[in-house]
């Protein structure tokens, strides 16, 4: 995790002092929505591109759905 230990060591302490238990929900809240994006960038972007390409080059009415 040297992606949180960084933001832990450089950035939080330019907030002044936090408490474990807030430490403790701001890293979680970190990893959810680093998480959300990721899906975002490596599941949604593509799917809807590749709709799109459908779409655009009418590849459906090739296709024996």
């Amino acid at each position: 995790m040297p992606l949180w230990n960084f933001i832990e060591e450089k950035l939080l302490p330019l907030f002044g002092e936090i408490t474990p238990y807030a430490l403790e929900r701001v890293r979680d809240t970190f990893w959810i929505v680093l998480g959300v994006c990721i899906v975002y960038f490596l599941v949604y972007l593509p799917f809807k591109g590749i709709l799109c390409l459908i779409h655009k080059c009418k590849w459906k009415e090739k296709w024996l759905l």
